[in-house]
């Protein structure tokens, strides 16, 4: 429900011919490869090492392919803790800041509260780097339920695609055998019911037996059976990734285009062959970036095909500056299309998220912590070094034991929740410029999955995006007040009560569905974009990419990421895309074995 966003005044839209394809000058194919230079191929390029791409290249370089993955090695103690998840997103290595203006000038609301940037991430593991660790699976049902409609493929059902989740996972919290979860994989997660973790503070502990009690406790959100309507459960973390270090890495290479040829015969579609790099150049929207410089180009070619997996900004991006896309749009910035393909940028969809804050009586023991990076003079980090490898217990990995989330159906007519609240034992707006961090704070953040809000994301050099009022935004708003009245109920239950201080955000003046949806305007807060290069029927005029990834118009090109969503996955994107990515990695190896 982000009502406008645009960083500049762009308004194009024109639904043409659908991937209209000439040649346009484009190399010869045969030429192309009689040209390749040996050092510079590999089987695959991935772009991006994000939850799309980093999986997929891993899998194809299992499987025995060379691979080529633009991404770079971050370790840093911003990215393992969930803690310092706010932290993380101002990382000068990673941080991909991109300017964001929720509402136009004259929109009678406006939200000067937040940060104006959308925050994403560059570098191996992508937006999972600043994602805070959590591993949730609820909510799923209704997107791969469309995707088995659009498609007639069964092999997109929930319960056929949740086996790659039982594939990646290595469940560190349930008993063997579990047919909902896998043992074995490469993503570690931890769990549990919604308990006190620990002795240390009984406020906190007083509140966690508060929550347990505000509804019935599912133990275990993430299985396949849709959560019953209004239920409490413990959000699950993830402390491992996958290990990308036998992939060769493009780091510090700014992808500009894709190379594409033409095959002999006129009919036949464009191929891709390769990328054009500019070595050491940076993103505009890189806190790296100093300025406009003279670029370099490296190309590297493939001999099987390019995936595209730079995430919901730079994926279309990527296509639009490589000539596909929208034909009068790239026109006006003097891009010459090579496939007409309206869909590339549009669809922009997201999560909303609203928070309600209270003060505590109360400080806790997380008062202490610096948020550093020595133990030495921080115990919180102290701890949670001591806690290894599951690091549970700790002030730093509240996302185990505490906090509860409660989920539930907004409307009764869904056949699923589509509304989840989780709490944190933190005082948390969301992603605001100056937080005013308050040690005594707690915090419930209503989360509105399969929100109704459309965008557009046109880009050429910079990446520019644009949403608009949804027809049925009062659902929206409805569900988001909802969330707040009932989290004040929820704090009115015993164990919890005695220990509030006062309701700081929005307020209890804040009563009507008038002034509750002021507060919502201005203070709401989303990061889950995504379906930019939607995957979609051969019918559908915005569906840049078919079921298997492939990109319309163009062969040997794929787009797997967040971008290749229809709608926005369940509640939280990253171990979903992780399932998307390993489906696509299938796909590409069985296209590649019939070569």
């Amino acid at each position: 429900m982000r009502r406008f966003r645009s960083c500049f005044a762009l308004s194009v839209f024109s639904l043409v011919t659908h991937y209209a394809v000439g040649s346009y000058g484009l190399p010869s194919c045969t030429d192309v490869a009689q040209a390749q230079n040996a050092k510079y191929i590999f089987d695959f390029i991935v772009v991006g090492a994000g939850p799309g791409g980093g999986p997929l290249a891993a899998r194809l370089a299992e499987s025995g392919y060379s691979v080529v993955d633009a991404g770079q090695n971050v370790e840093s103690l911003d990215v393992a803790i969930p803690a310092y998840s706010n932290i993380v997103l101002s990382d000068p290595i990673i941080a991909l800041n991109y300017t964001m203006h929720d509402y136009p000038p004259d929109f009678q609301f406006q939200n000067n509260n937040t940060w104006h940037v959308y925050p994403r991430a560059q570098g191996v593991g992508g937006c999972a780097l600043h994602n805070a660790l959590v591993n949730c699976m609820a909510g799923l049902k209704p997107n791969f339920d469309a995707l088995e409609t659009t498609f007639n493929d069964p092999s997109w059902s929930l319960d056929t695609v949740w086996d790659y989740f039982v594939r990646i996972e290595r469940n560190l919290y349930l008993p063997q055998p579990n047919p909902d979860h896998g043992f074995h994989g490469w993503l570690g997660t931890i769990g549990g019911p919604v308990t006190p973790s620990n002795g240390s503070d009984p406020q906190l502990n007083d509140i966690t037996i508060g929550l347990a009690n505000s509804a019935p406790n599912v133990l275990d959100i993430n299985t396949r059976a849709s959560p019953p309507n209004f239920t409490m459960t413990a959000l699950s973390s993830t402390y491992s990734a996958i290990i990308l270090g036998i992939l060769p890495l493009l780091s510090a290479h700014s992808p500009q285009k894709v190379l594409l040829c033409q095959p002999e015969g006129a009919s036949q579609a464009p191929r891709a062959y390769g990328l054009q790099v500019a070595p050491n150049a940076s993103l505009p929207v890189s806190d790296q970036f100093t300025g406009k410089v003279e670029l370099d180009f490296t190309e590297y070619y493939a001999r099987h095909e390019v995936v595209v997996s730079a995430g919901l900004f730079q994926s279309p991006q990527l296509l639009m500056l490589s000539g596909i896309g929208n034909k009068t749009h790239l026109e006006s910035f003097g891009i010459e299309t090579v496939v007409d393909l309206p869909g590339v940028g549009q669809n922009l969809r997201d999560n909303d998220e609203i928070p309600i804050t209270w003060l505590l009586k109360e400080d806790p023991p997380a008062g202490n912590c610096t948020f550093g990076t020595d133990p030495a003079t921080d115990p919180c980090l102290a701890a949670w070094e001591a806690a290894a490898p599951k690091h549970d217990g700790t002030p730093y990995t509240p996302t185990v034991g505490f906090p509860g989330a409660l989920v539930w159906k907004s409307t009764d007519d869904l056949d699923d929740p589509d509304v989840l609240q989780y709490w944190v034992p933190a005082w948390d707006m969301g992603y605001v410029s100056d937080p005013g961090f308050f040690v005594n704070g707690f915090s419930a953040i209503t989360l509105k999955g399969h929100a109704s809000s459309r965008g557009t994301s046109w880009t050429s050099k910079n990446s520019i995006s644009n949403q608009s009022i949804p027809p049925d935004i009062q659902r929206d708003l409805a569900a988001l007040r909802g969330g707040i009245r009932t989290a004040r109920q929820v704090v009115q239950l015993p164990h919890i009560v005695e220990h509030i201080l006062q309701e700081v955000n929005p307020g209890p003046e804040a009563q009507t569905d008038e002034e509750l949806n002021e507060y919502i305007f201005e203070h709401i807060f989303a990061h889950h974009g995504c379906c930019t290069n939607k995957m979609g029927a051969d019918d559908d005029d915005e569906a840049v990419l078919d079921e298997r990834f492939r990109v319309r118009g163009v062969s040997s090109l794929r787009v797997v990421d967040m971008s290749s969503w229809p709608d926005a996955p369940g509640f939280f994107p990253t171990t979903p895309t992780y399932m998307l990515s390993e489906k696509a990695a299938d796909l590409i190896l069985q296209d590649t074995q019939a070569y």
